[in-house]
């Protein structure tokens, strides 16, 4: 079904319906299919960003407007696959609370 792409690309792709993966391009998968950056886990197709910063910008921005700690969340996220925010987020809080973030 997939495998892993070998790649010096700096994009960063992640999740947007049915899995919250995010990571490196090079840590993703590929659909034989499509040829589409895919989860690892569930083969779930990624979005793409261009780099790490314009990634880390945007989670930023919404940490500042919207969700206080969100890029502590992301940052754990990250290599993780849940398949929605709030099952992430109880296994997130649960990590915070007993140290293991």
């Amino acid at each position: 079904m997939v495998k892993i792409m070998k790649t010096k690309d700096d994009r960063i792709v992640c999740g947007a319906v049915k899995c919250l993966w995010w990571d490196h391009i090079k840590n993703a998968s590929v659909r034989k299919d499509s040829k589409m950056p895919c989860c690892p886990i569930c083969g779930a197709l990624l979005l793409e960003f261009q780099n790490e910063a314009e990634w880390w910008q945007l989670i930023d921005e919404h940490d500042l407007k919207v969700a206080e700690d969100y890029r502590g969340f992301i940052l754990w996220l990250r290599g993780k696959c849940y398949p929605d925010a709030k099952s992430a987020k109880k296994d997130w809080e649960r990590s915070v609370q007993s140290g293991n973030n």
